[in-house]
């Protein structure tokens, strides 16, 4: 699970997920989340999906309990839910979504777990650079391989004399079968 704190800042309503917490392992057809719910600064109540393709849920704090809160509470949901609906529709792909407060948490939630798993991605693919070339043939790098030399990193061969040219052969070599390489940590250009 991971833990962050994600704001969509608008020009009339705040709307904040705070305590973000994502479960990837229980996520099937949407994403396991829980966060606190806050809207213009104020913590109102909590947004939450099980993760099995159900719709999010939000609702007040259940652990205030004065009349005027709950009423403030309350109103305050009702004022974001009708914020909302006044914002432009989101598409996927050709299909327009009218926009409403859930879709409006679930947009926040898509933008937390993207940034995480881009992350992931990127540490994955800097920890694989000191192993080999990285190199791909996707034209966005979602993905990649890792062109390595038995018994050596990068590190070796660049301390190694004949090292340097193995690198350019490698690179070479790949190049020639389409692939282009990611390697940010090599001392010399690649062409």
């Amino acid at each position: 699970m991971s833990t962050i704190f994600k704001t969509i800042k608008t020009n009339k309503m705040n709307i904040q997920l705070k305590k973000v917490k994502i479960n990837r392992t229980f996520s099937r057809e949407t994403i396991q989340f829980f966060a606190e719910l806050h809207i213009n600064g104020k913590h109102i109540g909590y947004a939450e999906n099980d993760g099995q393709g159900g719709s999010t849920n939000y609702y007040r704090d259940f652990g205030v309990s004065y009349e005027s809160l709950v009423s403030m509470q309350m109103q305050t949901i009702k004022d974001a839910e009708n914020y909302c609906k006044t914002l432009p529709p989101t598409f996927v792909g050709n299909i327009e979504l009218k926009m409403d407060l859930q879709l409006y948490i679930d947009m926040i939630i898509d933008n937390i777990f993207n940034e995480k798993e881009l992350e992931a991605f990127e540490k994955k693919k800097i920890k694989a650079m000191s192993k080999g070339l990285v190199i791909t043939k996707s034209i966005n790098n979602n993905g990649f391989e890792v062109f390595q030399w038995k018994g050596h990193t990068i590190e070796s061969l660049l301390k190694h004399p004949l090292g340097v040219d193995a690198i350019k052969k490698g690179i070479a070599k790949c190049i020639s079968q389409g692939y282009t390489i990611l390697n940010t940590n090599l001392p010399f250009n690649i062409a």
